[in-house]
């Protein structure tokens, strides 16, 4: 008999299975379908925040917070499609982010042990944070070896700074949605929840991607 928690699992992979080529496609595509599908995903996002803010005090400061969050991820992603080599910085930021959450994800369910901010998420633990670091040296030695993008030691460092900043990511909207007494952001996503549940870790990592690339560009790629 298949447990709840397998079911889940089930399902999560399944989505991501079916999500990963789209994302793919959206990225390598022209820029006209890249920059409508941020567009419509930004929004996505703004339906979301609203329902979370409805269950928050201090709904004007929260209404500042997503529309910080929301252009985060809306300027960092167009505006790294538009450099040169953009394709790459976003195939880069997403693998790497989703690396770690696989990894997190994955060390957290194998291992478990102490947590990690048990305030914030009673579920994250310093082994899946362990993990998240381990999954994303792995994505930057294929961006190095593969696509002769980076500097070697330098740009996988520079990629497990993502991962951890997606981590932070998944840690502060666990935070919000615990504020707000709520298990997902929304539907959208089976297995996932809905899309801030699934971009959580993007919008700190692609802020992080944004500063790599405007200060440290010649020093890292």
């Amino acid at each position: 008999m298949v447990s709840k928690t397998q079911n889940n699992l089930m399902v999560r992979s399944l989505s991501a299975a079916l999500l990963i080529p789209v994302v793919m496609y959206v990225i390598l595509s022209s820029v006209v379908i890249f920059y409508a599908s941020i567009v419509l995903i930004s929004l996505l996002m703004g339906v979301e925040w609203h329902g979370i803010i409805k269950k928050l005090k201090s709904k004007s400061t929260w209404s500042v917070i997503a529309l910080i969050h929301i252009l985060i991820f809306t300027i960092s992603f167009c505006w790294l499609r538009y450099q040169e080599n953009g394709q790459k910085f976003l195939l880069w930021l997403v693998i790497t982010t989703w690396m770690a959450d696989t990894g997190a994800f994955t060390f957290g369910k194998i291992i478990g042990g102490p947590k990690l901010a048990p305030k914030i998420s009673p579920f994250k633990t310093w082994a899946g944070l362990i993990g998240a670091v381990v999954f994303a040296v792995v994505s930057g030695t294929v961006f190095y070896r593969y696509l002769n993008f980076g500097s070697g030691c330098k740009f996988i460092g520079a990629t497990v700074a993502l991962g951890i900043l997606a981590q932070i990511g998944d840690l502060f909207e666990s935070w919000i949605k615990r504020k707000a007494n709520i298990k997902d952001s929304g539907k959208a996503i089976p297995g996932h929840g809905g899309i801030l549940d699934r971009v959580d870790g993007l919008v700190f990592s692609a802020a992080g991607a944004f500063v790599l690339v405007i200060f440290f560009k010649e020093y890292l790629f």
